[in-house]
């Protein structure tokens, strides 16, 4: 993994990360056939999906294995979720709350109830605990990962 990476964080004063019905999805991360990557995961996909809790937000993890997905893991993200009023399905009328660069183990995700961007270590089915930094803003929707 490269030491240095650039994070931007689009934080917004508009809406927040992904809502408790409609949770925001990393998707699989390379890890199903053909990009094992030496992990030994075999033919099976991850995928990171975030809750939005306003009591302390989440990373769940799910392996598939082609014939469903399987909850294997959960991880704090040291912030907290929240909800818009008049957010219909999404209560925090999100998009792209948590995106994953699977070449470098990142795994990135906003928390809208606490300003903050919570930036974790991830291989395959393996969350670290989360590094909380600052979003810069207000109620953060949305988080780009740029590897330079």
């Amino acid at each position: 993994m490269r030491p240095s990476f650039k994070l931007t964080a689009i934080a917004g004063a508009a809406a927040a990360i992904a809502a408790l019905t409609l949770p925001a999805v990393a998707g699989a991360d390379g890890y199903g056939p053909g990009g094992d990557h030496g992990g030994g995961f075999g033919h099976h996909s991850v995928v990171y999906v975030q809750t939005n809790d306003p009591t302390g937000n989440q990373v769940v993890t799910y392996l598939s294995d082609g014939g469903g997905l399987h909850e294997v893991g959960r991880t704090a993200t040291g912030g907290l979720g929240v909800a818009i009023p008049g957010a219909a399905v999404d209560k925090l009328a999100s998009e792209s709350g948590l995106a994953s660069d699977p070449a470098d183990g990142l795994l990135v995700g906003v928390n809208g109830g606490s300003n903050t961007v919570s930036v974790f270590h991830a291989f395959g089915p393996f969350v670290s605990r989360p590094h909380v930094v600052a979003s810069g803003g207000t109620i953060p929707v949305s988080v780009a990962v740029r590897v330079t």
